[in-house]
């Protein structure tokens, strides 16, 4: 992203971030989800609600941004997006400790 979006993104978890939090009305999915799409311009997510167990109501959740990622990856975003068992690249300035 650019310096400008990179901007965009800090001041809209700024703007969030005296919202309180609540499982059904504000959780970190939407906090997360709004500002992603600060800067996702064609790839932005929409909002979607799913129910929680038990007596918990409906509100957002980490399922319902995989649904929506599969989604763009059928729609020609698949380049951007990869699924499966991936490892994270290693850090070239990992710190390991020796046990002797």
């Amino acid at each position: 992203i650019t310096a400008v979006e990179f901007q965009s993104a800090i001041n809209k978890a700024l703007e969030l971030s005296p919202k309180k939090y609540h499982i059904n009305k504000f959780n970190c999915y939407d906090y997360a989800v709004e500002i992603f799409n600060t800067v996702a311009s064609d790839m932005a997510l929409p909002i979607h609600h799913t129910r929680f167990p038990f007596i918990f109501g409906k509100g957002g959740s980490p399922t319902c941004i995989y649904q929506d990622l599969k989604a763009f990856s059928r729609k020609g975003f698949s380049s951007a997006i990869r699924f499966g068992n991936l490892l994270a690249p290693i850090s070239s300035t990992r710190m390991v400790k020796k046990i002797d």
